[in-house]
């Protein structure tokens, strides 16, 4: 998807310099119009199935907004530029957000979307994470004095009675708790409990489920 973006923005930057150039004109009115389709169509993609909402799309939507905000209040105060036209503006322009847009698709070319593999066991599964709290530990990565806190999160078979084997996954260097999560899917599709553990300044990157006290998460994966 990521590829695809960009070769429809590439291809259209192309064809309006060559309208631009063609005409002897910018055409920012256009452009601006343009711009808020480009935001709106981007939305309803990420509404349907076509686009799957992660991380991938966060630059790409963060510069769509901005080009649509600044197209609307172009439009509404009408203040499109009176510059004269020169050839190399536009070619400057065109290039400079074709690179823009190069480098807002990235993580969706790096990390491609794609659709999770089909779980063989019988079980439904349900997941949940948690940070626990290590009261008798001082984290020794910051100078703060706080107690040593670790993320982890859980899958398991859902209204699932009984006693289950329990894998335990922890990440390489620099990776995240969710790295394997087709995996785990699996495991517990198939009966297992699946703990997998974010390790603090030592992940790529990790989040502090606030609110949820040690003592609640402990019950609540017993219960599970």
């Amino acid at each position: 998807m990521g590829i695809c973006i960009l070769v429809i923005a590439c291809v259209f930057e192309v064809a309006f310099m060559a309208y631009c150039m063609q005409t002897k004109a910018y055409h920012n009115k256009a452009k601006s119009w343009v711009w808020i389709a480009a935001c709106i169509t981007f939305v309803l993609g990420i509404l349907t199935p076509i686009i799957e909402w992660s991380f991938r799309w966060y630059a790409l939507t963060a510069i769509l907004a901005i080009f649509a905000v600044a197209g609307a209040i172009r439009l509404l105060t009408k203040k499109f530029g009176k510059r004269p036209y020169r050839t190399w503006r536009v070619v400057i322009k065109g290039i400079r957000m074709m690179v823009i847009v190069a480098i807002a698709v990235m993580p969706a070319i790096i990390f491609p979307q794609y659709e999770s593999p089909k779980s063989t066991g019988g079980y439904a599964v349900d997941t949940v994470s948690y940070t626990f709290t290590d009261a008798s530990r001082i984290e020794t990565f910051t100078n703060t004095g706080e107690h040593r806190k670790v993320t982890a999160a859980f899958w398991y078979p859902k209204r699932a009675g009984g006693k289950y084997p329990l894998v335990v996954f922890s990440h390489g260097a620099f990776g995240v708790r969710m790295s394997n999560a087709s995996t785990f899917m699996e495991l517990a599709n198939n009966g297992y409990v699946v703990c997998s553990i974010d390790h603090p300044y030592h992940a790529a990157g990790t989040v502090d489920m606030m609110g949820i006290l040690p003592l609640v998460a402990v019950s609540s994966c017993e219960r599970s």
